[in-house]
Protein backbone atom coordinates (compact mmCIF):
# COMPACT_ATOMS: atom_id res chain seq x y z
CA UNK A 1 0.00 0.00 0.00
CA UNK A 2 1.49 3.30 -1.01
CA UNK A 3 1.84 6.08 1.52
CA UNK A 4 -0.65 8.93 1.42
CA UNK A 5 2.05 11.58 1.46
CA UNK A 6 5.78 11.66 0.89
CA UNK A 7 8.38 14.18 1.98
CA UNK A 8 12.00 14.30 0.86
CA UNK A 9 15.13 14.97 2.91
CA UNK A 10 18.89 15.06 2.45
CA UNK A 11 20.71 11.75 3.00
CA UNK A 12 22.10 11.75 6.60
CA UNK A 13 25.18 9.68 5.62
CA UNK A 14 26.66 12.57 3.64
CA UNK A 15 27.51 14.52 6.78
CA UNK A 16 29.31 11.50 8.22
CA UNK A 17 31.39 11.16 5.07
CA UNK A 18 32.71 14.69 5.54
CA UNK A 19 31.23 16.05 2.32
CA UNK A 20 30.36 19.36 3.92
CA UNK A 21 29.48 21.25 0.74
CA UNK A 22 27.31 18.60 -0.90
CA UNK A 23 24.55 18.57 1.74
CA UNK A 24 24.25 22.36 1.47
CA UNK A 25 23.76 22.15 -2.29
CA UNK A 26 21.35 19.24 -1.92
CA UNK A 27 19.32 21.10 0.68
CA UNK A 28 19.20 24.22 -1.47
CA UNK A 29 17.98 22.18 -4.42
CA UNK A 30 15.41 20.36 -2.29
CA UNK A 31 14.15 23.66 -0.95
CA UNK A 32 13.65 25.11 -4.42
CA UNK A 33 11.99 22.07 -6.01
CA UNK A 34 8.75 22.13 -3.95
CA UNK A 35 8.31 25.83 -4.74
CA UNK A 36 8.66 25.19 -8.46
CA UNK A 37 6.25 22.25 -8.22
CA UNK A 38 3.66 24.39 -6.46
CA UNK A 39 4.01 27.18 -9.03
CA UNK A 40 3.45 24.70 -11.86
CA UNK A 41 0.36 23.10 -10.29
CA UNK A 42 -3.28 24.12 -10.15
CA UNK A 43 -5.65 22.93 -7.43
CA UNK A 44 -9.13 21.83 -8.52
CA UNK A 45 -11.76 20.68 -5.96
CA UNK A 46 -13.71 17.66 -7.23
CA UNK A 47 -15.81 16.24 -4.36
CA UNK A 48 -17.25 17.45 -1.05
CA UNK A 49 -18.35 15.42 1.98
CA UNK A 50 -20.36 17.79 4.12
CA UNK A 51 -22.01 17.10 7.52
CA UNK A 52 -25.19 18.85 8.65
CA UNK A 53 -24.05 19.32 12.25
CA UNK A 54 -22.96 22.62 13.76
CA UNK A 55 -19.30 22.72 14.74
CA UNK A 56 -18.38 19.92 12.32
CA UNK A 57 -15.89 20.20 9.46
CA UNK A 58 -16.37 19.08 5.86
CA UNK A 59 -13.90 16.96 3.89
CA UNK A 60 -12.77 18.13 0.49
CA UNK A 61 -11.20 16.03 -2.25
CA UNK A 62 -9.16 17.87 -4.84
CA UNK A 63 -6.85 17.21 -7.75
CA UNK A 64 -3.60 19.02 -8.36
CA UNK A 65 -3.04 19.28 -12.10
CA UNK A 66 -0.35 20.70 -14.32
CA UNK A 67 -0.84 24.44 -14.81
CA UNK A 68 0.43 24.12 -18.39
CA UNK A 69 -1.64 21.03 -19.18
CA UNK A 70 -4.63 20.73 -16.77
CA UNK A 71 -5.53 17.36 -18.24
CA UNK A 72 -2.41 15.96 -16.58
CA UNK A 73 -3.17 14.93 -12.99
CA UNK A 74 -0.27 15.25 -10.57
CA UNK A 75 -1.84 14.18 -7.28
CA UNK A 76 -5.03 13.63 -5.29
CA UNK A 77 -5.46 15.50 -2.01
CA UNK A 78 -7.75 15.35 1.00
CA UNK A 79 -8.30 18.25 3.37
CA UNK A 80 -10.61 19.36 6.17
CA UNK A 81 -12.60 22.58 5.74
CA UNK A 82 -12.97 24.30 9.10
CA UNK A 83 -16.55 25.01 10.22
CA UNK A 84 -18.01 24.16 6.82
CA UNK A 85 -21.30 22.38 7.58
CA UNK A 86 -24.96 22.63 6.64
CA UNK A 87 -26.07 23.89 10.04
CA UNK A 88 -24.26 27.16 9.37
CA UNK A 89 -24.62 27.50 5.59
CA UNK A 90 -26.43 26.17 2.56
CA UNK A 91 -24.96 23.44 0.39
CA UNK A 92 -24.30 25.98 -2.36
CA UNK A 93 -22.37 28.12 0.12
CA UNK A 94 -20.41 25.07 1.25
CA UNK A 95 -19.42 24.38 -2.36
CA UNK A 96 -18.29 28.01 -2.71
CA UNK A 97 -16.26 27.64 0.50
CA UNK A 98 -14.59 24.53 -0.91
CA UNK A 99 -13.28 26.58 -3.83
CA UNK A 100 -12.35 29.63 -1.75
CA UNK A 101 -8.63 29.61 -0.78
CA UNK A 102 -9.40 32.02 2.08
CA UNK A 103 -11.41 29.36 3.95
CA UNK A 104 -9.40 27.79 6.77
CA UNK A 105 -8.40 24.22 5.98
CA UNK A 106 -6.18 21.43 7.23
CA UNK A 107 -4.28 19.10 4.90
CA UNK A 108 -4.97 15.44 5.68
CA UNK A 109 -3.03 13.66 2.96
CA UNK A 110 -1.75 13.64 -0.60
CA UNK A 111 -1.54 10.74 -3.04
CA UNK A 112 0.92 11.13 -5.91
CA UNK A 113 -0.22 10.10 -9.38
CA UNK A 114 2.41 7.37 -9.43
CA UNK A 115 0.69 5.82 -6.39
CA UNK A 116 -2.89 5.88 -7.72
CA UNK A 117 -2.70 2.16 -8.53
CA UNK A 118 -3.02 0.63 -5.05
CA UNK A 119 -2.54 3.82 -3.03
CA UNK A 120 -5.14 5.19 -0.63
CA UNK A 121 -5.89 8.26 1.47
CA UNK A 122 -7.30 7.58 4.93
CA UNK A 123 -8.80 9.38 7.89
CA UNK A 124 -7.48 6.97 10.51
CA UNK A 125 -9.51 8.27 13.46
CA UNK A 126 -12.47 5.91 13.92
CA UNK A 127 -11.57 4.54 10.47
CA UNK A 128 -13.84 7.30 9.21
CA UNK A 129 -12.88 7.58 5.55
CA UNK A 130 -10.91 5.81 2.81
CA UNK A 131 -10.39 7.31 -0.65
CA UNK A 132 -8.61 6.07 -3.76
CA UNK A 133 -8.59 6.56 -7.54
CA UNK A 134 -8.85 3.75 -10.05
CA UNK A 135 -7.94 4.16 -13.74
CA UNK A 136 -10.73 4.11 -16.32
CA UNK A 137 -11.07 4.42 -20.07
CA UNK A 138 -10.18 7.56 -22.03
CA UNK A 139 -8.17 9.04 -19.17
CA UNK A 140 -11.02 9.02 -16.65
CA UNK A 141 -10.46 8.15 -12.98
CA UNK A 142 -13.02 6.29 -10.89
CA UNK A 143 -13.44 7.41 -7.31
CA UNK A 144 -13.55 4.95 -4.45
CA UNK A 145 -15.00 6.52 -1.30
CA UNK A 146 -15.65 4.39 1.77
CA UNK A 147 -17.38 6.27 4.59
CA UNK A 148 -17.96 4.68 7.99
CA UNK A 149 -21.62 5.09 8.96
CA UNK A 150 -21.90 2.89 12.08
CA UNK A 151 -19.78 0.19 13.72
CA UNK A 152 -18.40 -1.96 10.93
CA UNK A 153 -20.97 -0.66 8.43
CA UNK A 154 -19.71 1.52 5.60
CA UNK A 155 -21.22 3.44 2.70
CA UNK A 156 -19.15 3.00 -0.44
CA UNK A 157 -18.95 4.56 -3.87
CA UNK A 158 -16.87 2.63 -6.39
CA UNK A 159 -14.65 -0.27 -5.41
CA UNK A 160 -16.74 -3.28 -4.40
CA UNK A 161 -19.89 -1.15 -4.76
CA UNK A 162 -19.14 -0.03 -8.31
CA UNK A 163 -22.06 -2.05 -9.72
CA UNK A 164 -24.37 0.13 -7.60
CA UNK A 165 -22.58 3.45 -7.31
CA UNK A 166 -19.88 4.54 -9.72
CA UNK A 167 -18.47 8.06 -9.95
CA UNK A 168 -15.85 9.01 -12.52
CA UNK A 169 -13.59 12.04 -12.62
CA UNK A 170 -13.66 13.41 -16.17
CA UNK A 171 -11.79 16.26 -17.79
CA UNK A 172 -13.83 18.97 -19.52
CA UNK A 173 -11.71 20.46 -22.29
CA UNK A 174 -13.86 23.57 -22.61
CA UNK A 175 -13.57 24.68 -18.97
CA UNK A 176 -10.19 22.97 -18.48
CA UNK A 177 -11.55 21.52 -15.24
CA UNK A 178 -11.96 18.05 -13.79
CA UNK A 179 -15.36 17.17 -12.38
CA UNK A 180 -17.07 14.17 -10.83
CA UNK A 181 -19.74 12.60 -13.04
CA UNK A 182 -22.21 9.78 -12.31
CA UNK A 183 -21.40 6.62 -14.26
CA UNK A 184 -23.93 4.46 -12.38
CA UNK A 185 -26.21 5.19 -9.44
CA UNK A 186 -28.61 3.24 -7.23
CA UNK A 187 -30.66 5.13 -4.65
CA UNK A 188 -31.63 4.24 -1.07
CA UNK A 189 -34.62 2.23 -2.35
CA UNK A 190 -32.20 0.06 -4.36
CA UNK A 191 -33.58 1.56 -7.57
CA UNK A 192 -31.23 2.30 -10.45
CA UNK A 193 -31.25 5.94 -11.49
CA UNK A 194 -30.58 6.21 -15.25
CA UNK A 195 -31.69 9.86 -15.03
CA UNK A 196 -28.50 10.59 -13.06
CA UNK A 197 -26.02 8.95 -15.43
CA UNK A 198 -23.68 11.44 -17.09
CA UNK A 199 -24.65 14.25 -14.75
CA UNK A 200 -22.26 16.04 -12.37
CA UNK A 201 -22.19 14.98 -8.72
CA UNK A 202 -20.48 17.52 -6.47
CA UNK A 203 -20.54 15.58 -3.23
CA UNK A 204 -22.45 14.06 -0.33
CA UNK A 205 -24.35 15.64 2.56
CA UNK A 206 -25.24 13.84 5.78
CA UNK A 207 -26.41 14.44 9.36
CA UNK A 208 -24.50 12.71 12.16
CA UNK A 209 -26.54 11.38 15.07
CA UNK A 210 -24.67 10.07 18.07
CA UNK A 211 -21.95 7.87 16.61
CA UNK A 212 -23.67 7.09 13.33
CA UNK A 213 -24.67 8.45 9.92
CA UNK A 214 -28.21 7.46 9.01
CA UNK A 215 -28.94 9.53 5.92
CA UNK A 216 -26.76 10.40 2.93
CA UNK A 217 -27.84 12.60 0.03
CA UNK A 218 -25.89 13.04 -3.18
CA UNK A 219 -25.91 16.40 -4.97
CA UNK A 220 -26.55 15.31 -8.56
CA UNK A 221 -26.95 18.14 -11.04
CA UNK A 222 -27.94 20.48 -8.17
CA UNK A 223 -30.66 18.08 -6.97
CA UNK A 224 -30.65 15.82 -3.91
CA UNK A 225 -30.85 12.06 -4.42
CA UNK A 226 -31.05 9.99 -1.24
CA UNK A 227 -28.39 7.28 -1.45
CA UNK A 228 -28.61 5.91 2.09
CA UNK A 229 -31.58 6.05 4.47
CA UNK A 230 -31.13 3.72 7.40
CA UNK A 231 -34.32 4.94 9.11
CA UNK A 232 -36.35 5.64 5.96
CA UNK A 233 -36.77 9.35 6.64
CA UNK A 234 -36.92 11.98 3.95
CA UNK A 235 -34.07 14.46 3.63
CA UNK A 236 -32.80 17.21 1.44
CA UNK A 237 -29.55 19.05 0.92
Amino acid sequence: MAAASVCGFAHPVWAQQGAEKQPVLAQQTAEKQPVLAQQAAEKQPVFLLCPHNKGYDAWSLYLEVSAEDPQKVLRLGLEKLRNVNLAEMTYATALAAQADPKVAREALGVLQAADFDGGMLKVERNKALNVSLQPGEDGTRHLMISLRVAGAERFTIGGDARKKRDVALKYDAQSKKWRAVVALLTDSEDQKRPDAVGKPITGLAFPVRGSGIYLINGDVDAKAITLLDRVKTAGAL
